[in-house]
């Protein structure tokens, strides 16, 4: 598979890939397009993006109106954090209904 067509493709399901990081990694799937497809794929899901990945959110995301995002976006979190309960609180944690407030970096 064309590494160009594969890399728009990607782009279309909402990643970003840098082209050296995708031709490295349609090198080592070999030939067989079907093959490079999901094994790039694969590989992607337990990559670091800051090594093989590019910008795809715009500079000004944090001040942008609704609306301003269109299509799918691939982002990687680092880490999570429920902060809807105090750190100290004796509630337990977990189960239950009621709402939660993820900090997501």
């Amino acid at each position: 598979m064309a590494t160009a067509r594969l890399q728009e493709e990607l782009l279309q399901a909402g990643w970003q890939i840098k082209n050296e990081a995708l031709q490295a990694l349609c090198k080592e799937a070999g030939n067989d397009p079907t093959s490079t497809r999901a094994r790039v794929s694969k590989v992607l899901l337990n990559a670091d993006l800051g090594e093989v990945g590019g910008p795809r959110l715009p500079e000004n995301v944090n001040r942008a109106g609704k609306g301003l995002l269109k299509g799918r976006f691939v982002l990687q979190l680092v880490s999570s954090q429920d902060i809807s309960r105090a750190s100290g609180s004796s509630e337990g944690g977990g189960g239950g209904g009621g709402s939660r407030v993820l900090l997501l970096k």
